[in-house]
């Protein structure tokens, strides 16, 4: 099954860890209430989620969602691995960089 994850933005903020991290956890960014446990998503189904899956919920999976030749080159580099980060500090990983169609768009100062 595929499913495509986002942000409610203008209602919430545009922060994909963030919700990438309650995802994953299931509870509110403040650690509090465990909603509905047995819907968790693993790191990498919250990962995809946001990306190849949203771009092909979009039909754009040919050109977005994936860093592969011939594709747009939309990603951000971040400054821990998620993988090693505990779930709960995910929200508080830094981005480094975000760069769209291959240009640097925003780099950390």
């Amino acid at each position: 099954m595929t499913i495509s994850n986002g942000s409610d933005c203008p209602v919430e903020l545009p922060d994909v860890l963030a919700g990438i991290q309650c995802a994953v956890t299931r509870c509110d960014l403040q650690g509090r209430r465990e909603y509905l446990p047995r819907e968790t998503f693993t790191l990498q189904e919250a990962l995809d989620s946001f990306t190849k899956d949203s771009a092909r919920a979009s039909f754009e999976e040919q050109t977005k969602g994936q860093i592969l030749p011939g594709m747009l080159a939309d990603f951000v580099v971040l400054g821990q691995n998620p993988f090693e980060t505990e779930s709960s500090k995910l929200k508080d990983i830094p981005v480094l960089a975000t760069y769209l169609a291959g240009h640097k768009v925003y780099e950390y100062k």
